[in-house]
């Protein structure tokens, strides 16, 4: 099963590359290129991660999705879950950004 790190906290992004370092074995290039990635494109997939990984991962402040096919099946239920974990964060200006995203899907 993939996993699809839909965005990081931008506030400890020295942390999320040292938790994905830690995680994948990864070197910093390969960690940092990653992160730089979702920072500009936005989700990134990856391969699966056991239930210890991912929990060190989200405390580094990473949102996660699963999925099991490679491509994110429920693109709105993803995006609410998104929009949520950027509300809890505070980041009000990409949550509204992801939800006149969503507008553009329904």
């Amino acid at each position: 099963m993939n996993t699809v790190l839909m965005s990081f906290d931008r506030n400890k992004k020295i942390y999320a590359i040292k938790a994905l370092r830690a995680v994948t074995g990864w070197g910093l290039k390969e960690a940092k290129e990653v992160v730089d990635n979702i920072e500009r494109e936005g989700p990134q997939t990856v391969r699966g991660f056991n239930q210890a990984q991912k929990s060190t991962l989200s405390e580094a402040g990473f949102v996660i999705a699963e999925d099991s096919t490679g491509y994110i099946t429920d693109i709105p239920g993803t995006m609410r879950s998104l929009i949520q974990a950027l509300l809890d964060k505070r980041q009000f200006r990409a949550a509204q950004s992801v939800i006149d995203a969503l507008e553009l899907l329904d």
